[in-house]
């Protein structure tokens, strides 16, 4: 979770959409993350994996933390990342989704 609020953090973000090498820092630090977020749910050695029980709250836990995420990033009263504000009109789609 604080790997995604940390690549989210508006200067980060926009970093990442402007230099190639930035986003795939940002991807690899995503995967990472998600290795070690998963690796107490799934792990193949009994040993370390969770309980049931402390597997259900640990999932639970991370999907409150996800949805207040979304919660934060939907309600901020400005466009936080840039290149929102001026999307390239790459596809030909733009006006259709700007329509709806």
């Amino acid at each position: 979770m604080g790997a995604l609020w940390l690549w989210h953090v508006p200067t980060l973000y926009n970093a990442a959409l402007a230099n190639d090498d930035v986003r795939a820092a940002q991807h690899l630090c995503f995967v990472a993350a998600a290795t070690a977020f998963w690796w107490s749910v799934l792990s193949p050695a009994p040993a370390r994996q969770l309980t049931p029980m402390a597997t259900f709250v640990y999932l639970m836990s991370a999907a409150t933390a996800y949805a207040l995420f979304g919660l934060v990033v939907e309600v901020v009263p400005q466009v936080p990342y840039l290149a929102y504000t001026h999307p390239e009109h790459v596809w030909g789609t733009l006006p259709i989704v700007r329509e709806a």
